[in-house]
């Protein structure tokens, strides 16, 4: 989340009055604008623009600045920005406020802008100096250490991003802004305690406060609290019972206490409110296992994979509901499939091996009542794009003798064709993964990028950038991308198990523990 800076009311007016007596009495390049003539345009320009028509209030303001000859007064191009910024027009935003800025406009509002702009377009360092400027401009701000820590949490640098926050709350220890995001960055460090700390004081603060009854809820379920998790989901349910995704938290805690049937009752009650959800129809179908429906969970992550094909989780789920049922052979080929689509599943391979050796034992046993079989392949490798038939051989009857051909010219070779550009996200998440199994690890970030830019809620591609980031050892970058796939599927076990290496790698063991708990909670290991 970041920070957009309100537009600049009409008693502020004076304001750009004073600032326009910078310009040139005769402007070159432009028309002459007497004093009231500026005020009549910057009172248009603001009142289009708390309308929310930002188009107009562009067309003001730009008239204003191609009048002065480009000597605008700073507040002006901050006013565009603005507007910009309202828009999503990132870049357009930034140079705007660049020219406030060097004009003179040294005011915390512009940095803080500036910032929440750099980070929409990435630029995560150069937002951190505005942020820290911001700071030096208003100490007495919460806004500038907010947002500070927020690009830190971003950048996987924790500890600095909860003294950022630490300073906020001392400047407004009733910011329920800063405390939510503190105990997130608690909890994304692995001190639940403390996070949970944090979410109280913001109960007591708002009782009505959605989002710190589930936070609370899943740091009580990573310490173990499941009864006080399933409590916080109840009341944040209470609040926002559409949230397909609180159903499914609290349905994880039913199961982890045995509770089955609450469990299938809310991954019911997640299926019908987002029914072509792959996620949700792959954990009913986990309830439907536990209580011993197996048919029924192998119908719904048939379905989930139907629904969504290049989502490796389906295929693992589906593999494992093979596995119960005895079916090996199907087994293996569901698991192998896995983990082509998601070759970060390397904990995946110790239960293909297991349904390998089972489907081999039970063919062995088969073999000894009935008749040999034709020979197999043991495991099934279903693509997700077959290649192009070859072309048919030519038929040579084998009943007639004929005489032996003079020699052909030895055929033209032409080189083999590119491999088409892909038109779709799941195209470019199987390029990408292509270019991991090759070792193309930064091609893999690329093409992962080319998916997220395509489909942004693409939880498997943030994973697997994040994996590749982490093959070039970019730690930060990783665990960044790694939170935004946890964030959109806050059941990807993978992901949990893909940034607990990340933190390892980066010596927080605390964390990596913490994420490897869930990861194999999640999994029901």
């Amino acid at each position: 989340m970041t920070i957009i800076m309100g537009i600049v009311r009409p008693f502020y007016l004076a304001l750009f009055l004073c600032g326009f007596s910078l310009l040139p009495a005769q402007p070159q390049g432009g028309v002459k604008l007497d004093s009231k003539r500026i005020a009549t345009l910057m009172s248009e320009g603001l009142r289009h623009q708390e309308a929310g028509d930002t188009a107009k209030a562009i067309a003001v303001y730009s008239e204003l600045i191609s009048a002065s000859g480009g000597t605008a007064a700073a507040s002006v191009y901050f006013q565009r920005g603005l507007a910009y910024a309202a828009r999503e027009e990132w870049q357009k935003a930034i140079s705007d406020y660049d020219k406030a800025a060097a004009i003179g406009f040294e005011q915390a509002r512009l940095y803080l802008s500036r910032a929440a702009a750099r980070v929409k377009v990435d630029e995560l360092e150069p937002a951190t100096k505005d942020y820290s400027t911001a700071i030096r401009l208003r100490l007495d701000d919460p806004a500038g250490w907010i947002g500070r820590a927020r690009v830190r949490v971003a950048q996987g640098r924790f500890t600095e991003a909860i003294e950022d926050f630490d300073q906020a709350v001392r400047l407004k220890p009733d910011s329920e802004e800063a405390l939510l995001d503190r105990g997130r960055a608690q909890g994304e460090r692995g001190d639940f305690r403390s996070a949970v700390a944090d979410f109280d004081r913001i109960v007591a603060i708002n009782p009505k406060h959605e989002k710190a009854y589930a936070y609370r809820g899943a740091a009580k379920a990573r310490l173990g609290d499941h009864a006080g998790a399933i409590l916080d989901f109840t009341q944040a349910i209470g609040k926002n019972s559409d949230d397909m995704v609180l159903y499914l938290a609290r349905a994880s805690s039913y199961s982890i206490l045995g509770e089955h049937e609450k469990a299938l009752a809310d991954r019911e009650q997640a299926v019908k409110l987002r029914p072509t959800s792959a996620l949700a129809l792959v954990a009913r179908g986990s309830s439907y296992h536990q209580l011993g429906k197996h048919e029924l969970g192998l119908a719904d992550r048939t379905e989930a994979i139907r629904i969504d094909p290049n989502y490796a989780e389906a295929w693992t789920a589906r593999g494992n509901a093979y596995f119960l049922l005895g079916r090996y052979a199907e087994a293996l080929g569901d698991l192998d499939h896995s983990l082509k689509l998601d070759p970060t599943q390397q904990d995946l391979r110790p239960l293909l091996e297991e349904a390998r050796q089972r489907f081999i034992s039970s063919a062995v046993n088969t073999a000894k009542s009935d008749p040999p079989a034709p020979a197999a392949s043991i495991v099934r490798e279903p693509e997700p794009a077959p290649a192009p038939a070859p072309p048919p051989p030519s038929v040579v009857p084998t009943t007639a003798v004929t005489p032996t051909p003079a020699p052909k010219p030895a055929p033209v070779v032409k080189p083999a064709a590119p491999p088409p550009t892909p038109t779709t996200p799941e195209g470019w998440n199987q390029k990408a993964r292509q270019h991991i199994a090759a070792k193309e690890f930064a091609e893999a970030v690329e093409a992962f990028t080319r998916a997220i830019q395509m489909k942004k809620d693409f939880a498997v591609a943030y994973n697997g950038r994040g994996f590749a980031h982490y093959l070039l050892r970019d730690y930060r970058k990783s665990i960044a991308d790694l939170d935004e796939a946890i964030r959109i599927n806050p059941q990807y076990g993978n992901a949990f198990r893909n940034r607990a290496n990340t933190k390892r790698a980066l010596g927080d063991k605390p964390g990596a523990e913490a994420d490897l708990s869930a990861a194999n909670r999640i999994e029901g290991r």
